[in-house]
């Protein structure tokens, strides 16, 4: 080979070295990366609230459901790396509200939203706050830091909401992480949320002081007086009808005695009987022609004088038989029968006083009818407010955790205060609450066979994690709470009579027919005027309460009315976390020896065909070979120059050799 092209080799040697030097210099001159700690894991968590549902039967069957649906944040490291925010399943009477869903894909994201719904009498809103998904990084992210839930239908309302902590859901290359704080709803069922208003209005009064006693319910104090004066009638009116009757008994012996000591005061009691029976013929005779007006024109002044002379008559008759008992008056018989019938109708006296001054302070009872239902429709059943939850799920390339934790809040039975301070607390006495609830359903006027169905439960709260990964080498964890749920079903009434009003309407006629007979004397013996006035003011007292008495409900219209059904979830909540590491990576086999090649051109310069490794990597062995094809490459430039310089001439080819 001649000069020139060994010339030309040794620079392309010279070059190589120079460049394999100036590739490490750069290399090392670059921020070089660390060791390599391996590949990201794939991970997965979902984190998702369960709103407030409910359904509502209504008094005829028919169904009216009503939810919020589900919030839910997902983050994925599990091939493409994603986060996701989706709301949906809100639907109202079966008309679907829009749905919400945000994801990574493009970019960071971050906003609110609020989503309306309206069907009927029936509306819901969900709103949140401030929201972030974002993937980028190996890390993602989905967050929203407030949510609000409300849910409003004619019998009630439900809420929810997620406080300052929120929901999220994060993945980074280390860990998969959910976490939850939230409340999950409040709700306040009374007895008036499933009373119909046709039910309402054909409540008899007996069923609404049974509904107060079985419900535990102190009558309002504006009521309380009213309500006790008609549920100690019932007493009062017996012991009148008693006294009447004692009154007319002591009369009666008094004329035996009278009689006894002069016949002729038996016919003259008699006459005056049969005289009180004439002029009362006469007047209803009369007072029924006035009211026809031919009648009145032709015959009304006939009866008018048949009355007038029946009156004369037993004014008559009744001198004579006074003036025949009081010259008997002083006899020892008569005058102990006397005194008899004195002293009963002393003590009828007192009963009527009394009787009247409750009767004049009784309200209208139509009033008190409806001050009742007003009480009724705002008794308490079941309250619950504000139960608290927090969640959280962990997993790691080690182990899952998870934790779950629920306060029950503020919880009322049928108005009294439940103490549960936590949600196991509660769970526990769900069972009493159902009883409780069921029994004041109960007072209600049922159809036969038909029992109130109540279902009271939920709040189970869970949570799990592994200890180390499984078979697949996955860690995961779980945590969650399961709805309160309520549930009343709608049950059929039945007609019932009014056990309270029927019998005072039956007692009042009773003692209205003995007063009307003592109040025209019994056996012709005249009653104190004392006695007589007191019995006319309470027997017209009296048929003002029994005209109030006759136009409360009887409870005929009950039969066949349906109460409303209720059926409402509080919502639950989950978290849902896994991790799967990636393998560690294998470690480097050695490198293949290099063949031998034919031995370098230039004499005394051995350049290594391979060459030991130290720390088991390339990076050596590239640097050195470098600098060997550096040296080399040098030396033959200087052998060249300097053959060059020993040459004149014109610079012709020399042959090797």
């Amino acid at each position: 080979m001649g000069l020139g092209k060994r010339h030309v080799v040794w620079r392309i040697t010279g070059a190589l070295g120079a460049a394999s030097l100036l590739a490490y210099t750069a290399q090392m001159a670059g921020a070089a990366p660390a060791p390599s700690a391996g590949a990201p894991g794939a991970g997965s968590v979902t984190t998702d609230v369960v709103l407030p549902s409910v359904t509502v039967t209504d008094p005829v069957g028919g169904v009216e459901p009503a939810a919020l649906g589900t919030v839910g944040t997902t983050a994925t490291s599990r091939g493409a790396l994603h986060a996701l925010l989706n709301v949906q399943g809100l639907a109202v009477l079966g008309q679907s509200g829009p749905s919400y869903a945000v994801d990574s894909a493009g970019g960071n994201k971050s906003g609110d939203f609020t989503i309306p719904v309206a069907a009927g009498p029936l509306t819901a809103r969900i709103q949140s706050g401030q929201y972030d998904v974002d993937a980028g990084g190996g890390t993602a992210t989905s967050r929203v830091s407030l949510l609000t839930g409300d849910l409003h239908t004619t019998v009630v309302d439900v809420s929810a909401g997620l406080g300052q902590h929120g929901l999220s859901s994060v993945v980074t290359p280390t860990q998969s992480s959910g976490a939850l704080d939230a409340t999950l709803g409040s709700l306040s069922l009374d007895l008036g949320n499933l009373l119909p208003a046709g039910v309402l209005s054909a409540l008899p009064l007996s069923a609404l002081l049974n509904l107060l006693n079985a419900l535990h319910l102190p009558v309002p104090a504006n009521l309380d007086g009213a309500v006790t004066t008609v549920a100690a009638l019932p007493a009062q009116l017996t012991a009148l009808q008693g006294d009447v009757g004692g009154v007319a008994s002591a009369a009666a012996s008094l004329q035996a005695a009278q009689a006894a000591a002069n016949p002729a005061i038996g016919a003259g009691a008699q006459a005056v009987k049969s005289d009180l029976a004439t002029l009362a013929a006469a007047q209803t005779k009369a007072s029924t022609c006035q009211r026809d007006p031919v009648c009145a024109a032709t015959q009304l002044p006939a009866l008018v004088a048949a009355a007038g002379a029946a009156q004369a008559q037993l004014a008559t008759d009744s001198a004579n038989l006074q003036t025949l008992q009081g010259a008997v008056a002083g006899t020892p018989a008569v005058a102990a029968a006397q005194a008899a019938l004195d002293r009963a109708v002393a003590t009828l006296v007192n009963l009527l006083g009394s009787l009247s001054n409750q009767l004049v302070n009784l309200p209208d009872l139509t009033t008190l009818l409806d001050q009742l239902l007003g009480a009724l429709k705002g008794a308490p059943l079941l309250g619950v407010k504000d139960v608290g939850v927090s969640l959280s799920a962990v997993a790691d390339g080690a182990s899952g955790t998870a934790t779950a934790a629920c306060s029950a809040g503020s919880v009322t039975l049928l108005g009294t205060a439940v103490v549960a301070p936590t949600c196991d607390a509660l769970r526990q006495q769900l069972q009493s609450v159902q009883s409780a609830v069921s029994a004041a359903l109960a007072a209600l006027p049922l159809a036969a066979g038909i029992t109130p169905h109540v279902a009271v439960d939920g709040l189970v709260t869970s949570q799990s994690g592994t200890t180390g990964p499984a078979g697949d080498g996955t860690a995961s964890s779980s945590a969650g709470i399961t709805p309160l749920h309520v549930g009343v079903g709608s049950v059929t009434l039945a007609s019932v009579v009014d056990s309270l009003v029927s019998g005072l309407l039956g007692q009042l006629q009773q003692v209205g027919a003995t007063v009307d007979s003592l109040t025209g004397g019994v056996a012709g013996v005249v009653l104190p005027a004392q006695a007589s006035g007191a019995l006319g003011t309470v027997s017209t007292q009296l048929a003002t309460l029994t005209a109030q008495l006759q136009a409360l409900p009887t409870g005929a219209a009950l039969g066949g009315l349906r109460t409303i059904g209720l059926d409402a979830s509080l919502g639950g909540a989950g978290a849902q976390a896994s991790f799967l590491p990636s393998p560690p990576s294998p470690a480097s086999p050695a490198a293949p020896s290099t063949p031998s090649a034919a031995p370098d051109p230039r004499p005394g310069v051995e350049i290594p065909r391979s060459l030991p490794r130290t720390g088991g990597t390339r990076t050596l062995e590239l640097v050195a070979l470098g600098l060997l094809l550096l040296v080399g490459g040098w030396q033959l430039l200087e052998m060249a120059a300097t053959a060059a310089g020993r040459r004149p001439g014109t610079g012709a080819s020399v042959p090797c050799g």
